[in-house]
């Protein structure tokens, strides 16, 4: 069984303000576990030990989506529409993925996980898209529940010469769409290859050929038989392909995590 390390949200239960419960939504998961893989999941009120003791032992990382980052992340002022609930998981989020960078574990960020890709590699965001755009298309309305994801879509360009279109087979793609935030630039050894008709950011590759490093913008997680289903296969055989080239797979590595 493949293991990859899976950061949780954090949520509001009855009302609590100060107590929060970390979790996933099942979909995510389901889609690990149709692909062989076991989460490993991690929260910032865990101690470093314990997630350097459960990185160590991750075939690869996995971010799913969530609230806002800090913009001081990427060294902005937060703008009216940036609400941020979840600091202490930002940092942890960001320590973990460029310590994930450093040592080219695989990758897949899935929303906000795309979001942290491009803040960890140097990049910055687009705090509220409907500024850029002048619609709100790209965002679930008010009060709809998380599974109307499935049915809020829209067209990706695919750039043809990228390495998610030899994964994907397909110049233009439909996906499952609920942000107001995207990635607005990317660091070194960075590139978005894919975007919406209108120009938002929505896939992220590493420019290392031999490195499985993606995140894309949209919700995969929601379909079932969705445009970018290759790329759960694909990162599955990443994550087993580096369990089995990877050496001391137990033996701890310095921390790097900050907090």
């Amino acid at each position: 069984m493949i293991r990859v390390l899976v950061s949780m949200e954090a949520v509001r239960q009855n009302g609590q303000k100060s107590i929060p419960a970390y979790g996933a939504y099942a979909s995510y998961i389901q889609k690990l576990s149709r692909y062989n893989i076991a989460p490993l999941f991690v929260c910032p009120t865990m101690t470093k030990d314990a997630i350097n003791y459960l990185y160590n032992l991750a075939d690869g990382v996995y971010f799913m989506g969530g609230s806002d980052f800090d913009p001081s992340h990427y060294k902005e002022k937060k703008h009216k529409k940036t609400i941020v609930t979840e600091a202490p998981r930002d940092q942890l989020e960001l320590d973990l993925l460029k310590r994930t960078l450093e040592d080219k574990k695989p990758f897949l960020g899935i929303c906000r996980g795309c979001q942290a890709l491009a803040i960890a590699s140097g990049g910055t965001l687009i705090q509220h898209i409907p500024d850029m755009v002048g619609h709100g298309r790209h965002s679930l309305e008010n009060g709809q529940p998380y599974e109307a994801l499935a049915t809020n879509g829209h067209h990706v360009i695919v750039e043809k010469t990228s390495r998610i279109y030899k994964i994907l087979k397909k110049e233009r793609i439909t996906v499952a769409s609920g942000h107001h935030q995207a990635a607005s630039s990317v660091g070194k050894n960075f590139k978005i290859t894919g975007n919406s008709e209108d120009g938002i950011a929505e896939i992220i590759e590493h420019t290392d050929p031999t490195y499985f490093c993606f995140a894309t913008q949209s919700h995969p997680e929601v379909e079932t038989k969705g445009n970018m289903e290759p790329l759960f296969a694909a990162f599955s055989r990443a994550a087993s392909a580096y369990n089995k080239n990877r050496k001391n797979k137990l033996i701890p590595r310095p921390s790097i995590l900050s907090h």
